[in-house]
């Protein structure tokens, strides 16, 4: 029993060669990651085995044992970030979910078809007060035709095409050179996100809000240079981020309610003393010194045959660094 497991196991991980190829020729994939990595997919890409499986226990360990951790090392030091970018491109161009934790009907994982996006905008670019103000304003509408959304099935992640949505909404952008040593940036976006049409058999609902789509986001900004008398300098900057709730899970309003996101505020700021021949600078500052924490992602284990809780990871607390830095 414990071997057929961890033979499922690396047949997961072969299911899943195109994204470990992908990881592994990102330039932003440490070397030692790439190491195992290519150890592993090396291996798997062998039209052979090293230790043949009718060798009793023994000719599994390559499957159940040394494949997995290879994979599992390499994945530890390479950011999920990258991992889930490769994954979900690959999903998106096979039309297969290659994260099934459970066998779907007829051990067939669920296809899905292409999403479609119809997108019109308008804008202005501006500069005023003898270009001391630079200004940006777009507003745009985008129609989307069988929208993907990752939804539950059991207790596997899979996408399903939801049906039509629209999303609308204007951003602008602006800059302030206040004084020479002085600079104000202010951002700020609206989004007016909604289902338009469910399709047929979608765990979702009309009334359910798109996911990750904020009705306000704002940041505001600002930068001060003072130049000192041996000719460095100080920089001080710091900037405020607020976004409205958001849903965190596509069944948000139909479903459990736990998976919003709340309200973000969060402020960062750091001061910066630069050399005066620019040769190196030390820095030392904060991220999310008001320690606000909110829900950046989760998921819903409460539907039929799942496992019975919801999951959700929060943001990182306060965050304080000193940095220094040399040009050669």
């Amino acid at each position: 029993m414990i071997f057929e497991r961890s033979k499922e196991i690396a047949r997961s991980f072969k299911r899943e060669l195109i994204v470990y190829q992908r990881v592994l020729r990102d330039e932003r994939t440490p070397l030692p990651a790439k190491l195992f990595l290519g150890l592993a997919v090396g291996y798997l890409c062998m039209p052979f085995d090293l230790i043949p499986d009718f060798i009793p226990v023994v000719g599994h360990l390559d499957d159940a044992i040394v494949i997995p951790a290879l994979v599992f090392a390499a994945l530890r030091l390479v950011s999920r970030e990258i991992v889930s970018e490769h994954r979900e491109q690959v999903v998106r161009e096979t039309g297969r979910d290659l994260r099934l934790l459970a066998p779907a009907p007829g051990n067939i994982a669920p296809s899905f078809g292409p999403e479609k996006a119809n997108t019109y905008e308008i804008g202005v670019k501006s500069e005023l007060f003898d270009r001391r103000v630079r200004s940006n304003l777009a507003a745009f509408d985008t129609k989307y035709d069988q929208i993907q959304e990752t939804v539950i099935e059991g207790i596997s992640p899979v996408f399903e095409n939801a049906g039509s949505a629209t999303i609308r909404g204007f951003e602008s952008e602006t800059e302030a050179r206040v004084t020479s040593d002085f600079t104000l940036t202010a951002n700020i976006g609206y989004l007016d996100a909604y289902y338009t049409k469910i399709a047929p058999g979608a765990l979702i609902t009309k009334q359910d809000r798109l996911v990750n789509t904020p009705r306000w986001s704002m940041t505001f900004g600002g930068n001060y240079s003072v130049d000192l008398p041996n000719k460095s300098t100080l920089v001080f900057e710091a900037d405020f981020n607020h976004m409205t709730t958001m849903a965190r899970d596509a069944v948000n309003v139909s479903g459990d309610p736990y998976l919003w996101s709340g309200n973000i505020n969060q402020l960062s700021a750091s001061l910066t003393y630069n050399s005066s021949g620019g040769n190196w600078s030390v820095t030392a500052g904060g991220h999310n010194i008001t320690n606000n924490r909110f829900l950046a992602t989760g998921y819903d284990q409460m539907s039929p045959g799942a496992l019975g809780f919801v999951a959700g990871v929060y943001s990182p607390p306060a965050m304080w660094y000193l940095t220094f830095k040399v040009k050669q």
